[in-house]
């Protein structure tokens, strides 16, 4: 092989690396613009209801607690700080590898949209017309413009413990445990939604996207203890699953 042969060669390695880079936990987004000057807490009792952009250069922070490796979160991520949540629209599949569970992560509000469904606060760009909800961010350039990842590792998130006749509104989009409940049908896969019941005969539904890798599997039969993030339709609480180790007998 003469020189510029392998000139050529070299210069052709180099592309391939670069295209087929991967971002992961171990090569941190950092931005000399990571400091907090906004607790979700607050973005909670600043949102009225009605859907509206932040127009207040206003940062919060949080640690990732979704996960969309096993398919049932779709381009979505939800963070949580001190007992509440918010979920990004993000628009990027594999956040998984980016923003894997129990990272830590900056949010720039900024002219973000701000809109509740299920009863989880949600955040993302303007919506398009006729629509009320916040919009998909259109690229992970666009979205790493808002969401920073940090290099710090806080305690790997724990889901929070309560009883169904504990939950509230305001606890929406957090990760909720409930124990000791049974499943209200005789067999079913996880696809759809499911009722489970608790020993005060309370019930919660539990969420599997037909698309997720573990829609297929049958639900296990016996009591058991079931974590998601919740969501509520003002009828009924919901557990959406991250993957199928969420229940436990």
């Amino acid at each position: 092989m003469n020189k510029i042969s392998v000139i050529y060669f070299t210069v052709f390695l180099a592309l391939l690396m670069t295209g087929c880079y991967d971002s992961r936990f171990e090569h941190p987004t950092m931005r000399p613009d990571q400091q907090e000057n906004y607790s979700l807490a607050h973005l909670h009792d600043w949102f009225s209801g009605v859907p509206t952009v932040m127009k207040d250069n206003f940062t919060v922070c949080g640690v990732v607690t979704s996960s969309d490796e096993e398919r049932n979160f779709h381009r979505t991520l939800v963070i949580e700080q001190d007992g509440f949540a918010l979920e990004i629209l993000a628009g990027v599949d594999h956040l998984h590898n980016d923003y894997p569970t129990g990272c830590y992560v900056t949010f720039h509000l900024r002219d973000l949209y701000i809109g509740r469904y299920r009863g989880v606060l949600q955040a993302g760009m303007h919506p398009l017309s006729g629509d009320n909800r916040p919009a998909y961010f259109p690229s992970q350039v666009v979205l790493h413009q808002y969401l920073i990842r940090s290099d710090v590792r806080p305690p790997y998130p724990e889901p929070h413990t309560c009883r169904i006749a504990e939950l509230t509104p305001s606890m929406c989009g957090r990760l909720i445990r409930i124990e000791r409940l049974q499943l209200t049908e005789d067999t079913a896969t996880w696809a759809g939604t499911h009722r489970f019941r608790d020993s005060q005969g309370l019930e919660i539904e539990t969420y599997v996207r037909p698309y997720a890798r573990f829609a297929d599997s049958r639900i296990p039969t016996g009591t058991c203890s079931i974590t998601g993030i919740l969501q509520f339709d003002g009828k009924i609480y919901t557990l959406k699953l991250r993957s199928e180790d969420d229940c436990h007998l």
